[in-house]
């Protein structure tokens, strides 16, 4: 007899066919509820009617549970945590440090219209030391007129904002956003648990930014109420919170290196206001009082007036002016003050030109004259009344533009001494913010004559229109005659008069109290958006929505039509899953081929399949992450593809891979799951201990999950997916990478929690699905090939049971006629063989649990096995044997001749030893002699290549190329832009900012490694660390060149390093010759850049007695110097590598690396300047021509 006998093996079958589960010794069997074949689920009543009915978690618990979660991840980031609580009071004192007046500041007496009293203007001219001069202030505030000191203000809740899109990413990009839409999370309900804590946070941090400015010096920190400031900054970031949702949003799970770009242009975003206003601006200046110009003056109006002060000259013959120009330090000669106005005109007499010698000009109506006291418009009021809707829309979705408007409103009103702003100034619109704070109440009407085109102290919006006079015989001018009423005109002023844009006090432009309100727009605008956006384009987060989900009834009011759909299933199948030709295509590839089969409650499905037969597809498809291309899958009625909601109430899920949050324990996590679904309080501690210790994880419950090891994951993603007694558990490969331990407390966890449930496994184990399954599926390149219970397949596809009798051989035909008899009932299943002699073998071709269908039934198998261990029993001894479940997978699948022979060929590979050969103990083993081969050449030139292919080659490449293109696309259009500036180098930080951000997509590939673990496992195989540095170092290397060579090589063939070449003489249509740029005939070379003169000298020397002028232009240097640019810059980048690479962390140093990269491009640029007229004209004395110009007399320097 075999040391099993036949009789346990078939109390083992029968506990298999009675769906009771045998444990290991140590466990204790258990009864297992019997199961119906799938072709009579109909006929128990109670499996019909059991439906379950789930409460549906409210809104407002979901909400509590994922804040708290939040409120643990948080707090677990001690570091994270406190520079977003402390960041506003860094702001502010960079804010501070850059925006204080200096205290030798010389403020003049302002007159009734806010600017410097008349008679102050003459005395400022007489103050001969420049320095002195820098000293005198315009107004109070001018620091701050440049709104710099705002960009730094804001830079505290731009960093904020960016830690906020990391915690928030963080959860898309790994997914678990898609597992927690799974647990039936609404999508709202995860951006305000969000919303909500980051709210707080920002409270608390505008809170103290805002009690350090009252401890700051500075008129704008003295002068402006608490509550501004903390409002202020609390709305900003109000507002930014969900723009970064937005942006996390549309990021989803796509690369790190779409993520990284993304913080560098929220790190870009808070100073685009600011460039964007100083590029479109110019700031006042003292000569403002004697020429005006039509820009906007900055962050802030400007107080000014139609009155201008001129200083003229006395043009007596005795001065010698030529000996004046040759020394730039001589005296200009005696002059004297003069006081004109300089009229603003309508905007129709400002662009319509008029015969300067004609009644229209003396015609101008009052109505259409502004003459008096107003304030020029700052840039912020210019976008409110510009007609560029398109500029003032784009600037409306930035929450910096109304920072710094809000800040233009406290620095504009209190730059006039003696001024507070209070919350009765936050109700007033720039325009009448202006108008109170001047030093008078009313402005004497005096000053404006009988002008009435807009009352006095009004903001105005200038522009000039450019009337070109070429036409000597009929002169215009679109200004009114001098000569006009008694305003006294200055002479010069009629030619390009200013003109003003919508005349009047400006009221329309928003107050500070309704740029609160837009902030406020912008957070509400931004969170629809984002949850917009998460439904629409999940990624890998989920079932996305159609475009058109929010137009859809369906959306807010349910989906409940077509119940009765459900009432054929339910009568032919019984509840549970049903899946109805169910199909899946990606692009061309069919991943299911119209699955069909039914899973009924209180029993588990083994899915069974090869590597990509469509196991996965078709969980993913059941819990609603992926939508099927054709098929109809019910839920215990409920319709798959109508109410993803309703289906993630009853799916718990087990993925391939783990899920978790890696700073929660394995008992937080399975409260949190609890709790969103719907296990009460006072339960939930009993639920959590008895899940902890039905998976083995008692002892390390208070762990963090990022220090479990990967069995321990595995085994606390299942108590996930089953904890909160949901109708449909989906269990992919739940006990991959399981010890068999583990494994078995495994199997007892899913017989303990069946009842009731329908269960879905997949897995590769044929022991397991043997074990657990009630029902097996096996699909085969995404058709289902079998279906049925593990009996039936072992029936219809596997060997049958087969016993060997060993029997007296004058009694072997009284035993087969014995046994005929004995299985008369299912003599068909049966087939009796005693031709040879002392034996006899019975097959059993057919088993069933069904009393009522064909085939040998258990018991009588078990009657059968009795008989042959008695003692009446002629059979001396007897064996059996039995197909697994493996045969029948290889023999559906159709791998199982496949695997037969390349078993055999694997048997072939091993020699028999013949007599004589050593043995096995006799033989050197292999390892006894293994010498590793470690080269640190072949490892340093191993990681360059890796590195290459991760970051340049393949799919995951396209977003590096097309982020660093956009930045070469960026630097070639600078070198064509700049290339007739002035002075290019102030934007030459530009150049060296896109060029050196390269550096992010080096050292990024690094933390990812060393935060994901990498970097630790090739050091447990052998990895040597200075290898990695080298192979680093060598790939930062080759980066930086070829990177540099593309960019800074394509910037040099742009116009900015082209000889600047002399456009021809040509006669022009009045008969002079001179420089025309724009002759037919004349072919410009491509990108040369005509007459980029930088200063125009005169010499008083003559050539062939005509005078000679200098122009001074910039001579670009050859490639050789760009060259040597491009070497240095990548020697210089090895060191940028590694001391950037190796910084503990991901994005936080990433962050700060880039803010490093702005800081170092620009700030080398705010000294950096051409050299000034002044040096050039020593160029025209020739005291030091090789160090400051080259100059170069020809022909083409004469002067006609």
């Amino acid at each position: 007899m075999h040391d099993m006998t036949l009789r346990n093996a078939v109390s083992n079958i029968r506990h298999k066919l009675s769906k009771t589960m045998e444990q290991n010794d140590a466990m204790e069997e258990e009864p297992r509820a019997e199961s119906k074949n799938k072709h009579n689920h109909h006929e128990d009543p109670d499996i019909v009617r059991n439906i379950p009915n789930l409460k549906t978690v409210s809104w407002m618990k979901q909400f509590t549970w994922t804040v708290w979660k939040n409120k643990i991840v948080l707090t677990r980031r001690p570091i994270a945590l406190t520079f977003l609580i402390i960041s506003g009071i860094l702001s502010a004192l960079l804010s501070w440090s850059v925006g204080q007046d200096a205290d030798d500041s010389i403020y003049p007496e302002f007159s009734e219209c806010g600017t410097w009293d008349p008679s102050f203007v003459e005395s400022f001219e007489s103050i001969e030391d420049w320095e002195e001069r820098d000293k005198v202030q315009l107004s109070l505030n001018d620091q701050w007129r440049s709104a710099l000191p705002v960009a730094f203000m804001s830079l505290g809740p731009c960093l904020n904002a960016i830690i906020f899109f990391v915690f928030v990413h963080n959860e898309m990009h790994s997914q678990l956003f898609g597992v927690l839409r799974s647990l039936g999370l609404r999508d709202s309900v995860y951006w305000a648990s969000w919303y909500v804590p980051f709210t707080i946070i920002a409270c608390i941090n505008s809170l103290l930014a805002a009690i350090t400015c009252q401890f700051l010096t500075g008129n704008v920190y003295e002068s402006v109420y608490f509550g501004g400031v903390f409002t202020s900054m609390f709305l900003l970031q109000v507002a930014l919170i969900p723009s970064v949702f937005f942006v996390a949003a549309l990021c989803g799970t796509r690369r790190k290196a779409l993520a990284n770009f993304i913080i560098f242009l929220i790190l870009c975003s808070a100073w685009i206001p600011f460039l964007v206003q100083n590029s479109q601006s110019m700031p006042p200046s003292p000569y403002d009082y004697q020429w005006k110009n039509e820009m906007p003056k900055g962050l802030f109006w400007h107080y000014t007036s139609t009155l201008s002060i001129r200083q003229d000259y006395s043009w007596q013959d005795t001065f010698n002016w030529t000996s004046h120009y040759e020394d730039p330090f001589a005296t200009y000669p005696p002059s004297q003050y003069t006081a004109c106005n300089t009229p603003l005109l309508s905007e129709f007499q400002g662009t319509y030109p008029k015969p300067e010698n004609g009644e229209e000009r003396d015609n101008v109506q009052p109505e259409e004259i502004f003459v008096g006291c107003y304030s020029a418009a700052s840039w912020s009021v210019k976008i409110w009344h510009a007609d560029d809707v398109v500029a003032r829309i784009a600037m409306f979705f930035f929450p910096y533009f109304h920072f710094h408007n809000i800040w233009g409103h406290f620095a504009g009103y209190t730059s006039l001494p003696d001024n507070k702003f209070t919350s009765a100034e936050a109700s007033l619109s720039a325009g009448e913010l202006a108008i109170k704070a001047l030093p008078t109440s009313t402005i004497n009407p005096l000053l404006a004559f009988d002008s009435k085109l807009a009352p006095q102290g009004s903001t105005f919006v200038l522009d000039r229109y450019d009337v070109y006079n070429w036409d000597w015989e009929n002169p215009t001018s679109v200004c009114p005659s001098k000569n006009l009423g008694n305003y006294g005109f200055c002479q010069d002023y009629f030619n390009d008069c200013m003109y003003v844009k919508d005349p009047g006090p400006m009221q329309s432009t928003p107050s500070t109290n309704d740029i609160f309100g837009f902030l406020i727009l912008l957070s509400a605008g931004y969170l629809l958006l984002a949850a917009y956006f998460a439904q629409v384009v999940p990624g890998l987060n989920g079932r996305g929505e159609p475009f058109y989900f929010p137009f859809l009834p369906s959306y807010w009011f349910g989906k409940r039509g077509e119940q009765q759909d459900g009432a054929h299933d339910e009568s032919q199948f019984g509840v549970g899953v049903q899946v109805d030709n169910v199909k899946k295509n990606y692009g061309n590839f069919e991943a299911l081929k119209g699955v069909s089969f039914h899973m009924a409650a209180g029993e588990v499905t083994a899915l069974l399949g090869h590597n990509g037969a469509g196991k996965t597809t078709l969980s993913n498809i059941l819990c609603c992450n992926i939508g099927a291309s054709s098929g109809k899958i019910r839920v215990f009625e409920q319709d798959i593809g109508k109410d993803q909601f309703a289906i993630r109430q009853m799916v718990g899920l087990c993925k391939q891979d783990d899920y978790l949050w890696p700073t929660l324990s394995a008992r937080e996590h399975l409260e949190l799951f609890a709790g969103l679904r719907g296990v009460t309080k006072d339960k939930m501690e009993a639920v959590v201990s008895k899940w902890l210790c039905s998976v083995d994880l008692e002892e390390v419950q208070l762990q963090y999950a990022s220090a479990y090891s990967g069995g321990m994951k595995r085994r606390l993603s299942l108590a996930l997916a089953t904890i909160g007694d949901r109708p449909l558990i989906i269990l992919d490969e739940p006990t991959t990478g399981m010890d068999p331990v583990s494994r078995r407390f495994v199997w007892r966890h899913i017989d303990e929690i069946k009842d009731g449930k329908v269960i879905l496994l997949t897995t590769h184990a044929m022991e397991e699905a043997d074990l657990l399954a009630d029902e097996v599926a096996i699909i085969r390149d995404g058709e289902l090939a079998a279906f049925g219970s593990p009996l039936q397949l072992k029936s219809e596809h596997g060997t049958a049971l087969q016993f060997s009798l060993l029997v007296d051989q004058d009694k072997v035909e009284d035993a087969a006629a014995y046994i005929e008899t004995f299985f008369s009932s299912a003599k068909d299943s049966i087939e009796v063989d005693s031709s040879k002699p002392g034996s006899i073998t019975l097959k059993i071709l057919s088993m069933t649990d069904d009393e009522k269908a064909d085939g040998v039934h258990a018991h009588t198998l078990s009657d059968f096995v009795a008989w042959l261990d008695g003692d009446e029993s002629p059979v001396k001894e007897y064996g059996f044997s039995n197909s697994s479940l493996e045969e029948v997978f290889l023999a559906v699948t159709g791998t199982h001749s496949q695997t037969t022979e390349t078993n055999q060929e694997d048997d072939d590979t091993v020699p028999d030893l013949e007599e004589g050969e050593a043995s096995d103990t006799e033989m050197q083993s292999p390892m006894a002699t293994f010498e590793p081969k470690i080269s640190f050449a072949n490892q340093t030139i191993t990681i360059f290549v890796d590195m290459w292919k991760r970051s340049w080659i393949g799919r995951g490449a396209i977003v590096n190329y097309v982020i660093y293109s956009l930045f070469v696309v960026g630097c070639l259009l600078f070198g064509f832009g700049v290339a007739n500036s002035y002075d290019p180098t102030a934007l030459f930080g530009v150049v060296v900012m896109l060029t050196s951000l390269i550096l992010t997509s080096i050292t990024g590939p690094v933390y990812s490694d060393k935060t994901e673990g990498l970097l630790y496992l090739m050091q447990s195989q052998g990895l040597l660390s200075r290898a990695y540095v080298a192979g680093i170092s060598l790939y930062g290397f080759s980066v930086y060149l070829v990177y540099g060579l593309i960019i800074l090589g394509g910037l040099y063939g742009t116009s900015m390093f082209r000889e600047p070449i002399e456009c021809p003489f040509a006669e022009d249509q009045w008969g002079y010759y001179r420089e025309i740029c724009e002759v037919d005939n004349w072919e410009k070379p491509w990108g040369a850049v005509p007459n980029q003169y930088l200063s125009y000298l005169n010499f008083d020397d003559q050539i062939e007695g005509q005078y000679v002028t200098l122009r001074v232009s910039r001579s670009p240097g050859g490639f050789g110097m760009i060259a040597a640019i491009i070497i240095c810059f990548a020697l210089t980048g090895v060191g940028a590598v590694l001391s950037t690479a190796f910084l503990p962390g991901y994005r936080i140093p990433l962050v700060f690396t880039m803010l490093f990269i702005l800081v170092a491009s620009f700030w080398p640029t705010i000294d950096a300047r051409v050299p000034s007229e002044y040096d050039y004209r020593l160029c025209q004395n020739m005291t030091d021509p090789e160090q400051l110009c080259r100059s170069t007399l020809s022909a083409n320097n004469t002067a006609a």
